[in-house]
């Protein structure tokens, strides 16, 4: 092979710098489609901005974003809602929900049944939750359907101010076509110690401002004392007030030292005693007093009188005899009474862990002789009592194992 010489080889690497040349230049020349900008301007300030950050009074010159071309065009008309899809309402919801919004207002004063008004009132209310929600009636598998999760109503509606004036303005969740409802309203004073007559708004229309007004009947109040049948006081004497009519008992009431109890902030009305006692009943059967609105009644003294016991003592030659001891259950004892027209009556009564029975408030025939039974035990002892009527009389029988 031969050997390029050195002319040869200067020649061809001109002519490929040259060529090389030659393409960068037509490269650089060729014609070329000159790109689209877009000059964004705040029209409120007539300042322009890039990305929408202002650039000062600088228009900025920027790419066309592809909702300007015809395909991003297209493309943006399909995001329109169409007629089937459920649009947002003001208050929320979609125009498809089952749910909406009754608003009404009632309005009134809380006065006292002489026409005074009263601060602090509490109104409550109660409302049918099906007549809110009439598609709770629909079944589905047996099981009614719920409501939604807020159910409206507050149990407390609203207080009266200073003059005794309330507004309630009432906003619950409905189903949707429901106009109308039944709400029931009553005021009570805030210490529960008296109410107002119940209101019915039936029906109350969506829209409508309602005026009514309540009574509520003053608390009273009632003192008093408690004696033997000597007209001595009583001490410690425990008791309750129940009303006749429709209201609840009273406190738990305990007379002081001589005596004497008052029973502050209590309803009008009529009541009866009730000792809370096993030692001491009522001398008459029953005794009424009255409760005045706004008052306090002086009552006459209230008699009673110790009743009839009997405390049984038992002995056993066992040890430790079965009354004794832990035990799941109370150790029990039959107690047969005989009256002075030979009647028989039995009563079972609990032996405590010192082996003694105590009865109280024994028949009024009165008591002559008296007997146990305890299973697996034969009683000897002393049957025949001379009851002494009033007191705590005694007895004593010892249990022989069978």
């Amino acid at each position: 092979m031969g050997v390029m010489n050195r002319p040869t080889y200067r020649n061809l690497r001109w002519t490929i710098l040259s060529l090389a040349f030659l393409a960068g230049v037509l490269w650089l020349s060729w014609p070329r489609e000159t790109p689209r900008v877009a000059v964004m301007t705040d029209s409120a300030t007539d300042v322009a901005s890039e990305d929408g950050a202002p650039l000062g009074d600088t228009p900025s010159v920027g790419p066309l974003s592809k909702s300007n071309t015809k395909e991003e065009a297209s493309s943006a008309e399909g995001d329109v809602p169409s007629e089937d899809a459920p649009t947002e309402t003001a208050e929320g919801e979609t125009e498809d929900s089952k749910y909406g919004y009754f608003t009404a207002t009632i309005q009134g004063r809380v006065v006292d049944s002489t026409g005074v008004p009263i601060a602090g009132a509490v109104l409550e209310g109660v409302d049918s939750i099906f007549d809110r929600f009439p598609s709770m009636r629909e079944m589905d598998d047996g099981i009614p359907r719920p409501p939604p999760a807020d159910e409206g109503a507050p149990e407390e509606w609203g207080t009266t101010d200073e003059t005794g004036y309330y507004r309630i303005e009432l906003r619950l969740e409905v189903d949707k076509g429901v106009t109308e409802l039944e709400i029931s309203l009553f005021a009570i004073l805030a210490n529960w110690s008296a109410r107002s007559e119940e209101r019915d708004f039936s029906p109350l229309r969506a829209g409508e401002t309602v005026t009514q007004d309540f009574v509520v009947d003053l608390p009273g109040a009632v003192t008093g004392r408690i004696v033997d049948d000597r007209g001595a006081p009583l001490e410690g004497i425990k008791f309750t007030l129940h009303a006749v009519i429709g209201i609840r008992p009273s406190s738990i009431i305990r007379t002081s030292a001589d005596g004497r109890f008052e029973v502050k902030h209590i309803a009008a009305g009529l009541y009866h005693v009730v000792l809370l006692s096993r030692e001491w009943r009522l001398a008459s059967s029953a005794v009424m007093l009255t409760v005045k609105s706004g008052e306090t009644s002086l009552i006459d003294d209230i008699q009673v009188q110790r009743v009839t016991m009997i405390r049984i003592t038992l002995t056993c030659d066992q040890d430790p005899p079965p009354w004794a001891g832990e035990r799941d259950k109370p150790f029990m004892a039959v107690v047969w009474l005989f009256t002075k027209d030979e009647q028989e009556l039995s009563r079972s009564e609990i032996v405590d862990f010192e082996g003694t029975i105590t009865m109280y408030d024994l028949p009024a025939e009165g008591v002559t002789d008296v007997r146990v039974d305890v299973p697996g035990f034969s009683a000897t002892g002393w049957f025949a009592l001379f009851l002494r009527e009033g007191e705590m009389n005694e007895a004593s029988f010892a249990l022989v194992a069978e």
